[in-house]
């Protein structure tokens, strides 16, 4: 028997997600507002973890990525996105830190 975690559980995850992408916290550093979203990424994924989650685990590390890259584009609105990426993504496609402070599952 599999256990999945609910719909329910997924929209009140991206929910949350959502409102820490919102509009009032693009004045956070990129340091602090990841360390916000890690803390509750790491709580959800690591309660879900037991479970047949991979699907879920996938849906939400794409979802809260376009949340942050949306957020990084309000942070900088005169910025062309060819140079916020050189500036958070050093060309590539996850934002550089000075520490690790938002890990993916693989």
């Amino acid at each position: 028997m599999y256990t999945y975690p609910a719909r329910k559980s997924v929209r009140s995850a991206t929910g949350k997600v959502k409102e820490l992408t919102g509009r009032q916290n693009v004045g956070l550093s990129l340091e602090s507002f990841l360390h916000r979203l890690n803390s509750v990424l790491r709580g959800w994924c690591a309660y879900f973890r037991p479970g047949v989650s991979n699907v879920a685990f996938c849906y939400l590390s794409h979802y809260t990525w376009m949340r942050v890259t949306g957020w990084i584009r309000r942070k900088h609105p005169g910025i062309t996105w060819k140079q916020l990426r050189r500036r958070y993504y050093g060309g590539g496609g996850l934002p550089r830190r000075k520490r690790n402070c938002l890990t993916r599952q693989r």
